[in-house]
């Protein structure tokens, strides 16, 4: 399955495998790190009920995964507590 909706926070090997396919390199506007070198990112954090699902996730080398974090504004979001 590739929506496991809240059942569980980590990718599966399976999703990470169709993110690979799907986004081919870090989506971070204008980078173009591969993707066997990023980490999947929930783009509705899950900390903030996102879902583990594909439509939910992206890649996002260690750089721009770190920026997200950090500053959700970087990458178009922002969490609920700010």
């Amino acid at each position: 399955p590739l929506d496991l909706g809240r059942t569980t926070r980590l990718v599966t090997p399976a999703q990470l495998a169709a993110l690979w396919l799907r986004d081919r390199h870090c989506t971070f506007p204008g980078c173009d790190i591969p993707a066997h070198w990023t980490d999947a990112h929930h783009l509705h954090h899950w900390a903030d009920g996102g879902p583990t699902s594909l439509t939910n996730l992206t890649l996002l080398c260690r750089r721009h995964h770190t920026i997200a974090h950090r500053d959700a504004r970087a990458i178009g979001h922002v969490h609920a507590d700010r």
